[in-house]
């Protein structure tokens, strides 16, 4: 049996500072391989106040709730077009981003803790990497031939 070293938690303040450093409009969207019809999206905020948004669509039976109190705070209901709901929180707010990285490992920490409650996933292996989407993420051709950009 392999044994992954890189644990959820690891994984994700990797994949979060990355898109701190990239800066403000870069987000990282998340579903569980298992069903992919229920994300997790991070988008970085910039301006006056720099913070990262938590927007997550839950899966039947998940309380609200018990995600407020991973994040420590009240979520925003969000309509969606097809009559379900999303929840969205505002995390590590400050007036510096150079303040909003030093909150990585807390971000990181309550997003693994959120997955967890929300997919029963544990392991890097049973996360989905949906999108990355963002001003200064580079474009590719897939080859020479080719004319559709993918992202690199």
């Amino acid at each position: 049996m392999r044994q992954n070293t890189l644990t959820l938690q690891t994984y994700l303040t990797v994949q979060i500072q990355e898109i701190i450093g990239l800066g403000p409009l870069h987000a990282l969207t998340w579903a569980p391989r298992e069903g992919l019809n229920c994300w997790l999206q991070l988008t970085v905020h910039g301006g006056k106040e720099h913070f990262v948004a938590v927007e997550a669509r839950l899966p039947a039976g998940v309380c609200r709730r018990k995600l407020d109190r991973i994040f420590g705070q009240t979520g925003f209901a969000r309509p969606q077009h097809d009559g379900s709901e999303c929840v969205l929180y505002y995390l590590g707010r400050t007036r510096s981003p150079e303040k909003l990285m030093s909150s990585v490992a807390a971000l990181a920490r309550r997003t693994a803790d959120a997955m967890q409650l929300m997919w029963r996933v544990s392991a890097v292996e049973e996360v989905a990497l949906l999108a990355a989407r963002g001003p200064r993420l580079p474009i590719a051709a897939t080859s020479p031939t080719d004319n559709l950009p993918i992202a690199a």
